[in-house]
């Protein structure tokens, strides 16, 4: 199962990816292997919304719901955690927001990343290239991702030798994480040497 969560641009209120990024990402949705739940973040304000904003579901194509149903969910709000820790999560596609980036790395989840501001690029650029769990994908001069770019980051994250190597890094993280082989062996060695 690949998970999306993709969310919050500065320059746009519904906190998704801009239009020009959704439309490619969602033409790759229609080509994934079911099943995959899409969170596209919650809808806009009230307020914002009678302003004539856009939501998160008017930016995906017109008949797009129809054409994914039996591929996956799209939805405006998930318990991320919950399915990060589902042992049918293989990919994480996220914005790579700093709690998206603690949880995937908790949970041992290889990540796609595609950062929309602030501190997601510098948390994007330690996933790919310092801890090497995923792949950041590339927009284009237009600063749009292309569903081939998509595509390809997918397979490198999902098959083949590359991908074996993120899931070992993945795994090393989530060793390490609270309940991990590693937490444990720590927690073990304290209670000793407080007990002995």
């Amino acid at each position: 199962m690949i998970l999306f969560y993709l969310k919050r641009k500065l320059d746009i209120w519904p906190s998704v990816p801009s239009t020009r990024t959704l439309k490619p990402l969602s033409k790759s949705f229609a080509l994934l292997p079911p099943p995959i739940p899409w969170d596209l973040g919650r809808p806009a304000p009230l307020g914002i919304r009678e302003s004539g904003a856009d939501t998160s579901k008017s930016k995906l194509p017109c008949g797009y719901k129809d054409l994914v149903k039996d591929k996956g969910l799209i939805m405006t709000w998930c318990n991320q955690l919950e399915l990060l820790a589902h042992q049918a999560t293989n990919c994480f596609v996220t914005h790579c927001g700093f709690n998206s980036t603690l949880e995937s790395l908790c949970l041992g989840v290889p990540v796609v990343c595609l950062p929309q501001w602030t501190d997601q690029s510098t948390n994007a650029k330690f996933l790919e290239a310092i801890w090497e769990v995923g792949v950041w994908l590339k927009e284009d001069e237009k600063e749009i991702v292309r569903k081939q770019e998509f595509v390809m980051s997918l397979k490198v994250v999902m098959e083949g030798e590359r991908s074996q190597e993120i899931r070992r890094n993945a795994n090393k993280w989530k060793k390490v994480g609270q309940g991990g082989s590693s937490d444990n062996l720590i927690n073990n060695f304290v209670y000793h040497l407080t007990n002995a």
